[in-house]
């Protein structure tokens, strides 16, 4: 049975959601929101930083990119610029954020992703692409959310 789009969460969670490809960031915005989660959006770990430093309410998760741009080459859209990868900024939040869960989402290879090492067993990840279903269930299962 397929599941209705507009289907809220039985508590509001917010989610602050890290990704340098801007559709991807909108999509996965409307499609979290859609869902009834309130999301703080970052195109950058500078921008996380500063929603986690500045939102007064709680963040319930971390929904990043695991390869994103080194902050100050993210305005200039250079392809070749050095990544900086999800998991440093996931310390960081966490620092920051104690309570956070965090949920890694990628579109590079299995080699790349190992070469970062660091990624321990269990981390909860979403390779890309994935479908909108497929992102609602992780999060939920990730934020252990009823539907």
């Amino acid at each position: 049975m397929a599941q209705d789009r507009t289907q809220k969460t039985s508590t509001p969670s917010t989610i602050l959601l890290v990704d340098d490809e801007q559709s991807l960031l909108s999509l996965m915005t409307r499609d979290l929101q859609e869902h009834g989660f309130t999301v703080l959006k970052a195109s950058n770990g500078e921008e996380a930083l500063h929603h986690c430093q500045r939102y007064i309410g709680p963040i319930h998760l971390l929904l990043a990119d695991i390869f994103l741009p080194a902050e100050d080459q993210s305005a200039n859209n250079d392809p070749q610029a050095p990544s900086v990868h999800g998991l440093e900024l996931a310390r960081r939040v966490m620092a920051l954020r104690p309570h956070i869960q965090v949920l890694l989402i990628s579109g590079r290879t299995d080699e790349e992703i190992f070469a970062l090492g660091g990624i321990k067993p269990g981390t909860p990840f979403l390779k890309k692409p994935f479908s909108s279903d497929t992102l609602i269930r992780k999060v939920r299962e990730v934020l252990n959310v009823t539907q």
